[in-house]
């Protein structure tokens, strides 16, 4: 695979993979006593590349999920009535801010889960429909 190459002296270039993103999820569930229902949230350290089932286990939540039947017990954490958010807090340095007015930052992914969305301060930037194509936005 190529990595990404600043096709100008304006482009900077900053990698955001590594251990320290969090994962955190959100599942809902009624009690068969009353017609209560129950929130849970649930975050672990997360790693990118990477996925949830790896940071599960990792995070000691679940077992080798190709042991037994530790796959079909564990997959309502995985499944499709759960979503999973993976977020990291970044910071560009002051002087590349302020250096060049027409500076440009691209953001960068590979093999990002189809149908995530991707936001930038809680605003959406896009969406990501394949997971092995290489999506950039601007």
């Amino acid at each position: 695979d190529h990595p990404i190459a600043s096709s100008s002296s304006s482009q900077s270039i900053y990698y955001l993979d590594g251990d320290d993103w969090i994962a955190t999820t959100t599942t809902y569930s009624s009690t068969s006593s009353s017609s209560e229902t129950l929130r849970r949230v649930l975050t672990i350290p997360g790693k990118v590349p990477g996925d949830i089932i790896t940071d599960l286990q990792r995070a000691g939540i679940i077992g080798d999920p190709y042991y037994e039947l530790n796959w079909i017990h564990n997959s309502s954490l995985w499944n499709s009535n759960s979503s999973w958010t993976y977020q990291r807090n970044f910071s560009i340095p002051n002087n590349k801010l302020s250096s060049n007015d027409n500076a440009s930052w691209l953001l960068v992914f590979d093999g990002v889960k189809m149908g995530a969305r991707v936001s930038v301060n809680h605003k959406v930037i896009g969406i990501v429909k394949d997971q092995f194509l290489r999506y950039t936005f601007e």
